[in-house]
């Protein structure tokens, strides 16, 4: 099954995916070697290396392409860990793509600035003769001109969805792994103040509406998982859900997830579900909602699933890839993503 849907991607022209991303190169960027390049030759990229050798950093960088993006948001200055300008300039990466309806790649850079008021702006700068970048026309034809601005290429337009599953923990896991406990005369324990708040949780899953507070902690966003999503989930953990609920909240006190599934086995919430099922819901709910012609990042999406587990993932991520004319690019230690 997986070759065949590789086969039915690679018998895809990049031209059908819009402002697809050809080429990203380092000419100074975090701890990757200066001038490092990775060719992304097709919609599904697998970043594979020893711990430490910049796989995530390329991913945020991925991620700071777009118009409307910033690598920032995941590498910041701070006093222990400065970003500097080096003699050869500030850090910087470069990429190539083809926007939609220009018959040709361009190359567009940003550039890390320190500016009053804001340590960590990047942004789009002129093309960088030094970095081997061609020079700017000077002379743009109309439909040039549609993706250009003064002197230098637009940045592309592209939604992105950038999934850590590192970070991916439900709302319990959360607060019994990372909670702080204030003790009160009826509150000892972790297990005590769990008990008081799923029973405010419960109303929440059993109310029509997001009507269910406690003090200031509230509901957010609640929904059924629908029946498409649930077959996917129940054939990529080999198993048969009925139902499940998802609700975003912070009664833990913390912002975060809570699922209530039934199968056959009744209805349990993911205070006793493995942390693959909690983990797999919110992602294939995440990806199947993805705007179409998606730059979607995963960084290593094989925690906590086992490997059977692993490659039905990849292979809803092809389906999807195919529907969808998605660009995946994925960080990984697991074999399954590499297979085939």
């Amino acid at each position: 099954m997986s070759t065949s849907k590789i086969k039915t991607i690679s018998s895809i022209p990049l031209a059908k995916f819009e402002n697809y991303i050809k080429k990203i190169r380092f000419p100074n960027y975090k701890g990757i070697e200066p001038n490092s390049v990775l060719t992304l030759d097709f919609p599904f990229t697998v970043i594979v290396g020893t711990n430490g050798c910049g796989k995530t950093s390329i991913l945020q960088a991925l991620y700071g392409c777009p118009h409307g993006k910033s690598t920032s948001e995941h590498w910041f200055s701070t006093t222990l860990d400065p970003i500097i300008e080096s003699t050869d300039g500030p850090p910087r990466f470069i990429y190539e793509y083809q926007p939609k309806g220009l018959k040709r790649s361009i190359e567009a850079i940003k550039t890390w600035r320190k500016r009053e008021g804001n340590p960590d702006y990047w942004e789009p700068a002129r093309p960088r003769i030094a970095d081997n970048m061609e020079r700017f026309p000077e002379n743009l034809n109309a439909n040039e001109q549609l993706h250009a601005s003064k002197d230098r290429w637009n940045q592309v337009k592209k939604d992105v969805t950038y999934i850590s599953f590192k970070a991916k923990l439900s709302a319990f896991d959360k607060y019994m792994n990372f909670g702080f406990l204030t003790k009160t005369k009826t509150i000892k324990t972790k297990q005590d103040f769990i008990r008081r708040r799923t029973a405010i949780l419960d109303k929440a899953f059993k109310s029509i509406d997001l009507d269910v507070s406690f003090n200031s902690r509230k509901s957010t966003r609640k929904f059924e998982i629908d029946s498409s999503t649930l077959a996917i989930c129940s054939n990529i953990l080999g198993k048969n859900y009925a139902k499940a609920v998802l609700i975003e909240h912070d009664f833990f006190n913390n912002s975060g997830i809570s699922i209530k599934f039934t199968n056959g086995n009744g209805n349990y919430s993911e205070a006793v579900a493995g942390s693959g099922e909690v983990v797999i819901f919110d992602i294939v709910h995440t990806i199947k909602n993805a705007p179409p012609q998606s730059l979607i990042l995963l960084d290593e999406p094989e925690v906590s699933l086992h490997p059977g587990a692993q490659l039905e993932l990849r292979n809803f991520i092809f389906e999807e890839i195919i529907k969808h004319k998605h660009q995946v690019v994925i960080t990984t230690h697991s074999p399954s993503f590499v297979q085939d």
